[in-house]
This record gives C-alpha cells, sequence and structure tokens, in this order.
C-alpha cells in the first residue's frame, strides 16, 4: 500500500464457501417416555415451593428448574398433577442460555399454587425425560413428593408468597377482589347528558380535529401551488442576496459583492417569473417580462443590471469598486417596482 510505488484500489469480489453436509439421525421410538417433549442433551433438576405452610387462598410458590447442556429452548414445561384441592395457574417461564461452546444453561419454571381446603397437602412428585446424548437412551428425572400444611383461613387475601397477588385472578366463586369504598360511585338519578360541561368536553376534540384538519388542507393547497411557491421563495431569496451583497460593500469584498447581487436577481427572476435555470438568458427573461406588460424602461433597466454584474464578475480586473453601492440601489429599488407593480395588476399574489 505504498503511495509513491503503487495506489490501493477496492474491487468487489464475490467468495462463496464450501459446502457442509450434516447427518441428522431420528430420535428412537423404543422407550421413548409418555412426557418425552424433545429435550435432546444432558439435564437435572430441582423442585423447591416458597414455603412448607400456609393459610386457605394463600398463594404458594412451585419453582422447577432444569439445568445443564443441550436444547434448552426447546425444553416443554413438566407435568405433574395435584389433587383436586389445590388449584394450578400457568407457569412463569425464565431462560438463561449459555451459548459460549456448549449451548447449556437452566430454564426455570414458576407456577402459582392455591390450596382451597385445610389440612395435610401433598404436591406430586414432577418427573422430566429427555434423551441422553452420551448415554443414547431416554432418561426420566423425578423429583421427590412435597407436603404441604393449610391452615384454615379467615376470608381474606393475605399476601404472604413473593408473587404480586395481581396474578391471583379469581378466588373461590369467581369473584374479584372486593370494592370497600364507593368513591367512584354515581346517584342513580345522575344523567351524563344533563351535564353542559359534558358536552363541551365531548365536542372539544371534535372541533380540534376539524380546525387541524382545515389548516393542514389549506397548507396543503397553498404547497400545491407551484407558482405560489416560487413567489414566496423568490422574495425571500432576494431578500438574502441583497443582505450579502451590503455586508460586501462594508467588508470591501469586490468579488463576493458582485457575485451576491448576481445570484440574487438572477434566483429571483428564475422564481418570480417561472423560468427553469437551463432557459434562463436575457432574452429569455425580456420576452417574459414584456408578456406580463412591464414597462419598456423596467425591462430594459433589469437586463441591463443582470448583465452589468455578469460582466464585472467575469470581467478582467478594472476598477470595478466605484459603482458597487450604485448598482446595489439601482437593483433593490428595481425589485421593489416589480414586486409593485405585480401586486397592483394582479399578476401574483
Amino acid at each position: 500500500n505504498d503511495p509513491f510505488f503503487a495506489q490501493a484500489q477496492t474491487v468487489e469480489y464475490e467468495a462463496v464457501s464450501n459446502t457442509l453436509k450434516v447427518q441428522v439421525k431420528p430420535l428412537p421410538e423404543q422407550d421413548k417416555p409418555a412426557n418425552f417433549s424433545g429435550a435432546v442433551g444432558n439435564f437435572s433438576m430441582n423442585v423447591k415451593t416458597d414455603k412448607s405452610s400456609g393459610k386457605q387462598n394463600e398463594p404458594i410458590a412451585l419453582t422447577v428448574t432444569v439445568s445443564g447442556t443441550g436444547n434448552m429452548q426447546l425444553l416443554g414445561t413438566p407435568e405433574f398433577n395435584l389433587p383436586p384441592t389445590i388449584e394450578k395457574y400457568d407457569p412463569k417461564i425464565n431462560e438463561e442460555i449459555n451459548r459460549s461452546g456448549t449451548i447449556g444453561g437452566r430454564k426455570t419454571f414458576e407456577f402459582l399454587l392455591v390450596p382451597r381446603v385445610e389440612g395435610k397437602q401433598e404436591i406430586p412428585p414432577v418427573s422430566f425425560s429427555y434423551f441422553n446424548i452420551q448415554k443414547k437412551k431416554y432418561e426420566t428425572i423425578t423429583s421427590d413428593a412435597i407436603e404441604l400444611t393449610v391452615q384454615k383461613g379467615d376470608g381474606s387475601f393475605a399476601g404472604g408468597s413473593t408473587l404480586a397477588k395481581e396474578r391471583v385472578n379469581l378466588l373461590g366463586q369467581d369473584i374479584h377482589y372486593i370494592k370497600t369504598r364507593l368513591t367512584d360511585v354515581l346517584p342513580a338519578k345522575y344523567s351524563f347528558v344533563q351535564n353542559p360541561v359534558a358536552w363541551v368536553l365531548f365536542a372539544f376534540p371534535f372541533l380540534a380535529l376539524a380546525g387541524v384538519a382545515a389548516f393542514r388542507f389549506k397548507q396543503g393547497q397553498m404547497l400545491l401551488n407551484k407558482d405560489f411557491v416560487r413567489n414566496k421563495k423568490a422574495e425571500k431569496l432576494a431578500k438574502a442576496k441583497l443582505k450579502n451583497a451590503a455586508k460586501a460593500i462594508q467588508a470591501n469584498q469586490v468579488d463576493l459583492f458582485y457575485t451576491e447581487l448576481s445570484a440574487g436577481l438572477t434566483g429571483y427572476a428564475e422564481n418570480k417569473f417561472a423560468i427553469d435555470r437551463a432557459d434562463l438568458t436575457i432574452d429569455s427573461l425580456r420576452s417574459q417580462l414584456q408578456a406580463l406588460n412591464f414597462t419598456e424602461e423596467i425591462v430594459n433597466e433589469f437586463c441591463s443590471t443582470i448583465e452589468k454584474c455578469e460582466y464585472a464578475r467575469f470581467a478582467p480586473s478594472t476598477d470595478k469598486q466605484a459603482g458597487m453601492q450604485q448598482l446595489y440601489e439601482a437593483a433593490k429599488n428595481l425589485i421593489i417596482r416589480i414586486e409593485s407593480g405585480m401586486h397592483q395588476t394582479g399578476v401574483a399574489a
């Protein structure tokens, strides 16, 4: 890459990798457990509850954690049957997968259990089956049964579990938490339509929406009118360029003065009279001004001012500074007279 002897060059090159073939063997059907859900690898399981005793209708968290190496994301939810005295809700699942090297990690299933009857209750063993890739056979892990001591409840829910009580949607006979205050209850004879404030609040969004729509429609129509847009652009451009030209006079920057003044006049003519930049010549400008019924004096003076600016820009170095102020005043007065004439005749809005 030494620039003295040779220059570096970037070229496009399409690279194609080699083809890899993978032979996938099916899982054996022989001795496949009924609760096998597709787990392949080497796993262990841990089952625990957040407490071993509680009261009726108090939730208990049962956590089943499966860890090891293998296809963690394909691990199905471990299944276990509960007695009718214990209600089970869908688990909250959390995955922690490590993809560096051998894929593995752990997957946690957090079940919400609600015992309904007091006394000794038992959570049956939880079993989990997988295909051991090393031993090439199915294995089933089974936990121990968990005994619970359920005491008689007091009829109210005490959130003793680490889980939020919002996760228990229904209690007993499909009744949600009972309201204890009637702060948002209206009288039986109250009528919403009788309140005038309500009608104002109801109508306000529609009136505001209608106003915004009308404003956007008018703004869109103005933007669609190319003549209107170019007309506004012409005035703005002329003011900016004349301002720059005035600063150039004060700074005694001769070349910059003629450049800004020329750009201001030609840009003004291009947008004001709808002449494309490629077609803007002295002849086309003269024809357009005459078509708009401007006096011959204004036509000649406008074309002459542009020609003087262009000549001063590209002519050999002479005494260009002498007529700068006079040429600036002439250009400014010309634009004022053209604007006045177009407004009076209704040519431009």
